[in-house]
């Protein structure tokens, strides 16, 4: 059998996961309600064989209608030779589309 302590500290921790999830909920709601025009992601590093690519960070651009922008960041990127390595490299592009 469980001490009434226990019980007690169960309840608490059940508690606090109920506010802490229900100030979430609103915060994502109140998120939702405004509209954002960018989305960026941080991959971090990424690696395959004979590559190796650092910060690479993804950004689109949200722009009104269905025409989007985007642009690929890394820190570097070393590639097999002849390339090797090559730094700040920027991949834009002006014209996404998607399909569904």
């Amino acid at each position: 059998m469980r001490s009434p302590s226990s019980v007690a500290n169960e309840y608490v921790a059940v508690n606090a996961y109920r506010k802490i999830l229900s100030a979430w909920l609103l915060f994502l709601c109140g998120i939702s309600a405004h509209a954002f025009d960018q989305l960026q992601i941080d991959l971090g590093d990424l690696q395959g064989e004979g590559w190796q690519a650092r910060s690479i960070t993804l950004r689109m651009q949200l722009l009104p209608g269905d025409d989007h922008a985007g642009e690929i960041a890394l820190a570097s990127i070393t590639l097999p030779e002849p390339i090797g390595r090559v730094d700040d490299v920027r991949i834009q592009c002006d014209r996404l589309t998607h399909s569904s």
